[in-house]
């Protein structure tokens, strides 16, 4: 994925946990992409989690979503949150984009 043109060419959605952002492509699917920097988070562990979490729930909704290319910036608010936080944060964010 061209990560630098999302993040120019696209829209930003913010979540507590994550910050998304998105924009179409005219692939006729979607895609993904997760990042997670050990700027904001120092454990591997934490960072690893944060990732299948976010593939988890894209495996989940890809159904429902447009052909669009998304992707998630972990936020370092992450390091405190329960897995249940994060998999509402990350649900909340795909409704949005379903909408």
């Amino acid at each position: 994925m061209e990560f630098n043109r999302i993040y120019l060419g696209g829209q930003r959605l913010l979540g507590y946990f994550y910050l998304l952002y998105f924009q179409n492509n005219n692939l006729g699917y979607p895609r993904l992409g997760v990042v997670a920097s050990r700027k904001n988070l120092k454990k591997a562990v934490i960072r690893n989690r944060s990732k299948r979490i976010v593939k988890e729930q894209f495996r989940l909704q890809k159904h429902r979503l447009p052909s669009i290319d998304i992707v998630f910036i972990a936020k370092s608010q992450l390091k405190e949150a329960r897995k249940q936080e994060l998999h509402k944060c990350v649900n909340e964010l795909f409704n949005q984009l379903i909408m």
